[in-house]
């Protein structure tokens, strides 16, 4: 049995109030196994609320505030999917600031549903593949996924841009 490319690395989960809970939980899940460690990075510290089917879900505790939180901290990026929290995070000087840091250094980032739409909008990429579905693609560095893409499918091209980032850095 090999060791995951994700074991031991620093995710940073940008994220505000309305992101979409069961995605969250599965990927936190499915990272923690492994080993990788997640943070939750929001605006401000305290409780933020998912969002489930119909309404709002579940409270989840910030990791780590936006203002404070910088690139270099973290190995890779996640934005999940969610309207509500990407209309946040889509004003906020501070997300953007981190948003476009990993994207520029070429870091492995998931953007999911609305979050591709939010990095599109925001100028750092050149796609708006928001309505992907179930679709998980692999660009560089980037993985974009639809909305309602299977977790599973998610990690591995993570991990497929984790050990790719790995091969870049060796090669340099």
């Amino acid at each position: 049995m090999s060791i995951s490319p994700l074991a031991g690395k620093r995710v940073a989960i940008l994220i505000s109030n309305g992101f979409l809970e069961t995605q969250l939980v599965n990927l936190q899940k499915s990272l923690t196994a492994l080993g990788a460690t997640t943070h939750l990075v929001s605006k401000d510290m305290g409780l933020i609320n998912g969002w489930s089917g119909e309404a709002w879900g579940l409270s989840y505790s910030v990791d780590a505030i936006w203002r404070e939180t910088l690139a270099v901290d973290y190995d890779l990026m996640i934005v999940p999917h969610g309207e509500n929290h990407t209309k946040v995070l889509s004003t906020d000087s501070h997300a953007k600031r981190i948003m476009s840091a990993f994207i520029r250094e070429q870091a492995p980032v998931l953007l999911i549903g609305s979050g591709i739409s939010l990095a599109a909008t925001l100028d750092l990429i050149n796609t708006h593949h928001d309505s992907m579905g179930e679709a998980v693609a692999l660009h560089d560095h980037l993985v974009l996924a639809g909305q309602n893409a299977q977790t599973d499918e998610m990690i591995d091209k993570l991990a497929e841009s984790v050990s790719n980032a790995g091969l870049a850095v060796t090669a340099a």
